[in-house]
């Protein structure tokens, strides 16, 4: 009875979103120039909802059938935010962008039951524990030197597109796969992050990486994938200028510091003075403090190739 129950709702789930790509424009791409640019084989952004879907479905179908309520119900989530950035930049006072590209309709995976708010503190001990705030910021040199030497070659870098400047990312993690070459130029970097115990390994929606914006450079409004992690950014090098927005709110990157949002939220970043220097930092993604260990297991497995 419970397994008969449990495919009706997935079944309700998949009819509830084939209507609803009837009337709603689908964008695949978490932020502009990404789509265009992946080269994974199996990459949750650029994927279609309805086949990640039905195959993240066919493998909760093999889990306990009553087991995982809220994961069954991150499957029938999808939702796509009609309106929302055209709403953050009127809150705001900024101008609603004319540009389609800027006003695409982000998706985003979520899980019902967990605290939302943009800003998390990096000092509470339900993010990065009692002491991983002040290990980063102990080791943001060390970080920072492994970071330019790589800075010096081409090798291992991606490139975003954005709308002015250069957005270049150094990936240790993307999307749950570790990519070994990058890591073994890191080594110091690499150890700290997997000691954290709630960074995202294993999971398709767990990353790590430097960024590194040119001077001018924008990104557009976008979103992350799924709501159920916080994205945190160490601050290696940190000119005046830098703005990241996140919801309606709005903060700046000091050097050795960490900030830590959630990125379901509508976020841009923006160089807003006259800075002649990139703006470094390291990213990572960790499991909203609220997602049980079983419920993270499941989630790696059912999103996994």
């Amino acid at each position: 009875m419970d397994a008969l129950i449990v495919f009706l709702l997935l079944f309700l789930a998949v009819l509830a979103y084939l209507l609803r790509r009837c009337s709603t424009r689908r964008h695949r791409a978490e932020g502009p120039g990404e789509e265009a640019r992946c080269t994974l084989r199996n990459c949750l952004r650029c994927k279609k909802e309805d086949t990640l879907r039905a195959e993240a479905s066919k493998k909760l179908m093999k889990l306990p059938a009553d087991a995982h309520p809220r994961v069954l119900a991150v499957l029938n989530s999808c939702e796509f935010k009609t309106g929302i950035l055209c709403q953050l930049y009127e809150e705001s006072g900024r101008s609603v962008p004319s540009s389609e590209e800027l006003r695409h309709q982000p998706h985003v995976w979520s899980m019902p039951g967990l605290h939302r708010r943009p800003w998390w503190g990096p000092d509470s001990p339900d993010v990065l524990g009692a002491t991983g705030a002040s290990e980063l910021r102990a080791r943001h040199q060390s970080i920072l030197e492994e970071c330019r030497n790589v800075m010096d070659s081409e090798d291992g870098w991606a490139r975003n597109a954005v709308p002015s400047g250069q957005w270049r990312l150094f990936y240790l993690y993307n999307q749950g796969m570790k990519y070994h070459e990058n890591c073994k130029k890191c080594p110091r970097t690499v150890e700290l992050i997997e000691d954290f115990p709630s960074f995202m390994q294993t999971c398709p929606f767990g990353n790590a990486m430097f960024s590194v914006l040119e001077p001018g450079s924008t990104i557009p409004p976008h979103t992350g994938a799924c709501n159920f992690r916080i994205r945190c950014h160490l601050s290696l090098v940190a000119p005046r200028g830098y703005v990241l927005h996140v919801g309606t709110g709005r903060r700046s990157w000091e050097e050795g510091k960490v900030l830590c949002f959630d990125d379901s939220y509508v976020h841009s970043v923006g160089d807003e003075g006259v800075s002649s220097q990139e703006r470094v930092v390291l990213i990572f993604d960790l499991w909203h403090p609220e997602v049980t260990t079983e419920e993270r297991r499941v989630l790696s497995e059912i999103f996994s190739d």
